[in-house]
């Protein structure tokens, strides 16, 4: 029996569970999805015995992403090039850690743009999702501009810089007046903060009264299925998409990993839909 799971803190809204609960049973596979909510007083006992748990594979959410980084044996280049890790695999005593992250916000961009170059995009939040979606469009040859927007520039700048540096690539704060031109003249805004999401509600955005309707915008967050951002966004005529595509493709890619078969997306998709609809 495939026993999988995700780690998180607060993360009862999750559709993890469902995606991978779904796709095993499209695919006539014995097993279970579970959700292990722990606090910061026991991520490190839990990690430490996942091994010998019967886990074969486990994805890491808020906030715990960085933090499994250092109980992996092994990682894979996108891990080691981020710091994070959002997936592990347990087999024969090793720990791997990936970030599936990368290759799912690539296809979700690739579903909202296509091929339109994006040359200013910018950036809300520099944690763990953020870095993921960096290193995406750090690697993309149309983005020749990247604004991280962070609460903390110093701490962001020494966080970030070492896989950005090949680019011209600024830091801003929340409340930098600079924002209002910027946000106008973007190709690509994409919120990796939790602002606006059900546990955190708000503008993710401040001065989103200068969006332009030219600009496309992803929010990470996918419960409100439409946050106050993408409102905003749609309000000013953008293209946008909520973090739901996202969130079904990095689940792809881990479920490839774990179970070496080819994730059914289409199928999946719908019953998603189907889910958050009635939801």
């Amino acid at each position: 029996m495939l026993k999988l799971g995700i780690l998180g803190h607060g993360i009862s809204y999750s559709l993890s569970p469902f995606i991978h609960k779904e796709a095993m049973k499209i695919l006539g596979i014995s097993g279970s999805y579970e959700i292990f909510d722990r606090d910061e007083t026991q991520v490190e006992s839990f990690l430490s015995h996942c091994a010998d748990s019967g886990l074969r594979g486990l994805n890491i959410t808020t906030p715990y992403k960085e933090v499994a980084r250092k109980y992996c044996t092994e990682v894979s280049d996108a891990a080691a090039r981020t710091g994070v890790v959002n997936t592990l695999s347990f087999a024969n005593g090793a720990v791997r850690g990936d970030n599936t992250d990368v290759y799912g916000f690539e296809k979700a961009l690739e579903e909202l743009a296509g091929n339109q170059a994006l040359p200013c995009a910018v950036v809300l939040g520099n944690g763990g999702v953020a870095r993921a979606v960096l290193d995406s469009l750090s690697s993309l040859p149309t983005v020749r501009e990247i604004l991280v927007v962070a609460r903390r520039q110093e701490s962001a700048r020494r966080q970030l810089a070492s896989f950005v540096s090949g680019n011209n690539f600024t830091i801003y704060s929340f409340a930098d007046p600079r924002l209002a031109t910027t946000i106008a003249r973007a190709s690509l805004i994409v919120n990796c903060t939790t602002v606006g999401s059900a546990v955190n509600p708000g503008m993710a955005l401040p001065w989103s009264e200068h969006l332009s309707a030219a600009t496309k915008v992803m929010d990470l967050i996918y419960a409100p299925a439409k946050t106050e951002f993408l409102s905003a966004a749609e309000i000013a005529g953008c293209a946008w998409q909520n973090g739901l595509e996202m969130l079904l493709h990095q689940a792809a890619a881990s479920f490839n990993i774990w179970t070496e078969k080819a994730f059914p997306i289409r199928d999946v998709r719908a019953a998603l839909q189907k889910e958050v609809a009635s939801s």
